[in-house]
This record gives C-alpha cells, sequence and structure tokens, in this order.
C-alpha cells in the first residue's frame, strides 16, 4: 500500500510514526525508568556517604572527638545522621533520636534497612546500614516524582498536536527538497523516452539527488550523440543503397553500349559486309575495344569488392617509380587523337625508387588519368607531376577541367558515387584509389583550382 503513496504523504506517516515513538520512549522513560533510576541513585549516594563516615569513625571510641568528626561530617552533607551502638543504643543524633527498636536491631542482621516515612506530605528516605563497631541511619527528603510524572502525562496531548504539526511541517519542507527534484528528474526521464534529448537538469546540489542529475544529464548526451550517429548511420545506408541501385543502372548502361556494339558487329561478320583485310582487321579492333571496356568493368567491380572486404594485401616491393611514370604517359600519349587532352609529365630529379605494390600504384595512376581525360576540355592539358617532401613521395594529377561542385567534392572517393553532372563512368574508379591509399597508409586529396582540379596523393617513403 506504501508503494502507491506519494512521497509527500510517505514523509508525513514516517514523521507521525516517529513522533510516536519518540512520545512513548519519553513515557516510558519518566513513568518506569526515571523513578527507579532516581531512588538507585539516592540510595547509592547514601550508601558511598555512610562507608566514608565509617572510613573516618568506625576504628574510633565515641567520644567527644569522634562526635566532633561526625558533626564535621554532617556540615558536608544533606543527610541527617543517626549512629547507634551495636546493642542499639542511640550515640549521636543532633535531633535527640531514641534508641533503634529491637525489631529493627533483628532486621539488620540480614543486611542494610532500606524504608520511607512521612511526616505530612513529605517523604523521607531512610538508610539503616551496620558495620563492625557502630550501625548508621541516614535519613533524606526524597521527592515523590509520581506528581511530576502526571503533571508531564497531562502535557502529553499538547505534545501529540505539535508532533502533529511538525511532522506535517517537516513533511512539506523534505517533500520540496526531495520529491520535488525527483519530480524534475522523472519528467526528464520521460522526454528521453520521448526522443528529446535536449532537456537537462540545471539544479545545483552537492548530494546524492544532484549527483543522480548529473548522471542523467552524462545519459541524456551519451544517448543523444549516440541516436544522432544512428540517424547519420541510418542515412548513410539509405544513401548507400540509393548509389547501389544507380551503380546498377550505371552498370547496364556502360555493359549495353559495348554489348550493343558486339551485337552489330557480330551480325556484321555474318552478313559478310567485311569484304577486304581492311574492313576485317576494323571490326576486329572495334571487338577487342569493346571487350576490353567490359572486362575493365568487370575488374573493378572485383577489385572494389576486395579491397573493402579486407581480403586483399598489397605486395609491397621497391621499384623504379619515374619508370612506371614513363610507361603510363607512353600509353595514354598513344591513345591519344586529334583534339584530345595533352599529357605533360613533370617528374623532380630526386624521384627514385619507392616500396609499395607497383601493379596498384598503376592501377591508381590510372585511373587518376583516366578521370582526368574524361573531365578535360578538348585541346588542353593534363599534367602528371611527381616530387619528394618531408619524407613523402607526392604526385599530382591536374586536369583544366571544370571545378567540382561543393556538394559532391566530399563524396567523390566513395563508392558508386557520382557528381550530378557526370553521364559517364561507374563510381568506381577514386573509390579503388581510396582503398589502395588505405593499405598503403598514404593520403589523397582533391582541390579546385583557379583553373581546373587536382588530385594528389602521397606515399610514406
Amino acid at each position: 500500500m506504501m508503494r502507491h503513496l506519494r512521497i509527500s504523504y510517505r514523509f508525513f506517516i514516517y514523521f507521525i510514526i516517529f513522533a510516536a515513538l519518540l512520545v512513548f520512549f519519553l513515557w516510558l522513560l519518566q513513568s518506569q525508568i526515571m523513578p527507579s533510576f532516581y531512588y538507585n541513585r539516592q540510595v547509592r549516594r547514601i550508601n558511598d556517604e555512610i562507608h566514608e563516615l565509617d572510613m573516618l569513625v568506625g576504628d574510633l571510641d565515641f567520644n567527644q572527638t569522634t562526635i566532633n568528626l561526625v558533626n564535621e561530617f554532617q556540615a558536608r552533607t544533606t543527610s541527617r545522621i543517626t549512629i547507634y551502638a551495636q546493642n542499639g543504643q542511640m550515640l549521636y543524633d543532633l535531633h535527640d533520636a531514641e534508641n533503634m527498636r529491637p525489631a529493627d536491631l533483628s532486621l539488620l542482621s540480614g543486611g542494610a534497612i532500606e524504608r520511607f516515612t512521612y511526616d505530612g506530605a513529605m517523604a523521607y528516605l531512610q538508610i539503616y546500614q551496620p558495620y563492625e563497631t557502630y550501625i548508621y541511619r541516614f535519613e533524606i527528603p526524597f521527592q515523590n516524582l509520581s506528581e511530576v510524572v502526571t503533571i508531564i502525562n497531562a502535557l502529553y496531548g499538547y505534545v501529540v498536536i505539535i508532533a502533529l504539526l511538525l511532522a506535517l511541517l517537516l513533511a512539506v519542507l523534505f517533500s520540496r527538497q526531495i520529491s520535488r527534484p525527483l519530480v524534475r528528474l522523472n519528467n526528464i526521464a520521460r522526454q528521453m523516452s520521448k526522443l528529446d534529448f535536449d532537456i537537462r537538469w540545471s539544479d545545483e546540489r552537492a548530494d546524492e539527488i544532484g549527483q543522480l542529475g548529473e548522471t542523467l544529464n552524462t545519459l541524456t548526451t551519451e544517448l543523444g550523440n549516440a541516436f544522432t550517429q544512428l540517424e547519420r548511420e541510418l542515412a548513410r545506408t539509405k544513401e548507400l543503397e540509393r548509389l547501389r541501385q544507380s551503380f546498377v543502372s550505371n552498370v547496364s548502361h556502360e555493359l549495353q553500349t559495348p554489348l550493343a556494339v558486339i551485337l552489330g558487329i557480330t551480325e556484321a561478320i555474318e552478313d559478310q559486309l567485311a569484304t577486304t583485310p581492311e574492313e576485317q582487321k576494323h571490326y576486329l579492333d572495334m571487338l577487342r575495344t569493346e571487350t576490353h571496356k567490359m572486362s575493365g568493368l568487370a575488374q573493378d567491380m572485383l577489385d572494389l569488392s576486395q579491397l573493402e572486404s579486407g581480403s586483399f594485401n598489397v605486395s609491397k616491393n621497391p621499384f623504379d617509380y619515374p619508370d612506371l611514370l614513363e610507361q603510363l604517359s607512353a600509353r595514354f600519349r598513344h591513345m591519344r587523337a586529334e583534339g584530345t587532352p595533352e599529357l605533360v609529365l613533370d617528374i623532380d630529379a630526386d624521384v627514385k625508387m619507392v616500396d609499395a605494390d607497383e601493379t596498384r600504384i598503376g592501377q591508381v595512376l590510372d585511373n587518376l588519368l583516366q578521370n582526368a581525360w574524361q573531365h578535360a576540355p578538348a585541346g588542353s592539358t593534363i599534367t602528371l607531376k611527381a616530387w619528394c617532401e618531408a619524407g613523402q613521395l607526392h604526385t599530382a594529377v591536374t586536369n583544366e577541367g571544370p571545378p567540382i561542385s561543393a556538394k559532391d567534392i566530399n563524396h567523390i572517393f566513395e563508392s558508386f558515387y557520382k557528381g550530378e553532372k557526370q553521364k559517364n563512368g561507374t563510381g568506381l574508379g577514386l573509390a579503388i584509389v581510396r582503398q589502395i591509399m588505405h593499405l598503403h597508409h598514404g593520403t589523397y586529396q582533391v582541390e579546385n583550382l583557379d583553373k581546373g582540379v587536382r588530385f594528389t596523393f602521397s606515399l610514406p617513403l
């Protein structure tokens, strides 16, 4: 049942229970424990005084010297002192007490006697204590606590009312200090369950509730960051799926063109349209070219799949880097037709050997040159430059084509990505460049120039 009550109500009930227990304890203390404690304390004090007096006069004959000693002791205590001989004869009393009665003497055979005597409403505690030489009787006024207890009991009704009011006041105060902050923390948790991670705990407290609030703030921040990252990953996954679909469409288009050419050439050969050796050679060259295009596309797809899956390992060996650049340049110059871009090779004298996978680095250079060839305007220049600096071998491919848009420049190295204005290609070449550079622990970048675009990659020496 208590579990369903609000915290403020629980505090009120707890304080009522505490107040009731406190009142009960006070009643028990004053009505049962205090009288007994007061009586025992008085008895113990009198016995101590009797023992002290016996130490003073117990070994002396009773004469004027003894009387003087007892008078001095009497002056230091509030007890009325009477001294008897062992036969009950009174030896000393300032108030002319009588000799002990035979009945009292017989009772002393069992030890000390404690009893009360009354003079009107006044009570007196008397203790008879026998020692070896004398019998001592000490008498003190004994305050009766029963009237005090009765008066205090009459006040308990007011005490209970005051306790209820205090319990209510404390419940309200504790509710403000504990219940309300907990309600705010609960509201924060509810907002978090609704994926609202902007709400924060703002109270400045150094206690456990404040620590809980700070922990909740940390959790909110971490969940917010995780949720944002998840949204980004989801958007990236959707974008990747879109790119894959676009890639399938592009590949279908890229394959359709050479297949159509091959089909046309095949039909022409079947119809014996190639009647001279020159025409036959022309058709065979076209078949070879279109077949190479299809083979290159399939190879690019296979390379990217192996590179992204981590199943491909580069085989590094020192090789002559200028020689590789010369071979690639010669091949591109051989492919150059009238009006196509011109390739310019610029190699610094300090460029020598490099420890890398020659085949894969050649693939990087080939992809960058093919990309530059596609975007460079007719009659322009493509520059292939290599130089060494700060322990790195740098290679740049620069074309004089149009700049890359701000939207595309941060994504062109992603798999299957094609710019909005790009019609040809599959979006695989630059993604292969990125993967090969990662395997060589190299770097790559692209930047727009005042006139053209420059792709740069660097390898550690």
